[in-house]
């Protein structure tokens, strides 16, 4: 397992905003801006 810490800044105080911002978003569900599909594809969750 990697360190927690891994991809956030070497800075001690950018990290502590980085950690306090990511705990605000880590359980919210993944949602990737790269698809090619329409959104409401996802917001519906409705079989295809």
């Amino acid at each position: 397992m990697p360190h927690p810490d891994l991809l956030f800044p070497a800075d001690p105080r950018q990290r502590e905003i980085a950690r306090e911002l990511y705990a605000h978003v880590r359980d919210l569900p993944l949602i990737s801006p790269h698809g090619h599909i329409d959104p409401r594809l996802l917001a519906d969750d409705e079989p295809f």
